[in-house]
């Protein structure tokens, strides 16, 4: 004896069938398509962290860089203009200059996007020390020829000066 809905029954139960199997396929793919997502997006992430990690690297090494190169300007700006300072001077801005193309390459040798404001920044800076080295070297030079003027001045006033009491003893000793 089959009961009289056995139709309705069996296409009830397809379709409920059909309809889970539809759900579950669909759930499944969620979680997959999730699982994938999630994995690309650390991926992502990850090369992000190294990015942010270099760049914090390279300006550290550029802000050492830079406060190296200030004390150097210090030091350039003291002492006296006998020749070991000259030499010592002229040490300092090799130094400066090395310290700058240093700067140049770790500027150049980031991988992140040179239009940065930081990065330019840091180009602009570092332009400016080649001129401040140069107008500093300019300005020691000129020092030092004003010191040597300044000297070869005194040395013709004393001169004159002893040649003006010498000749003013012969005269009051010839009247």
């Amino acid at each position: 004896m089959k009961p009289i809905n056995q139709k309705e029954i069996n296409a009830a139960y397809r379709k409920f069938i059909i309809s889970f199997t539809l759900l579950l396929l669909i759930a499944l793919s969620s979680l997959f398509l999730y699982l994938k997502a999630s994995e690309k997006e650390y991926v992502i992430l990850k090369e992000q962290y190294e990015e942010v990690e270099n760049l914090m690297n390279a300006r550290t090494d550029i802000n050492r860089q830079f406060a190296q190169i200030n004390q150097y300007f210090r030091d350039i700006g003291q002492g006296d203009a006998d020749m070991s300072a000259v030499a010592r001077k002229r040490v300092l801005q090799n130094e400066i200059a090395k310290g700058s193309g240093h700067i140049g390459r770790v500027i150049d040798g980031l991988k992140v996007d040179s239009g940065r404001a930081s990065l330019k920044l840091y180009r602009r800076l570092n332009k400016d020390i080649l001129l401040v080295s140069r107008l500093q070297d300019s300005l020691f030079s000129t020092k030092n020829v004003i010191e040597s003027k300044r000297m070869q001045l005194q040395s013709c006033i004393t001169m004159n000066n002893q040649i003006n009491k010498v000749v003013n003893q012969g005269s009051i000793v010839g009247r």
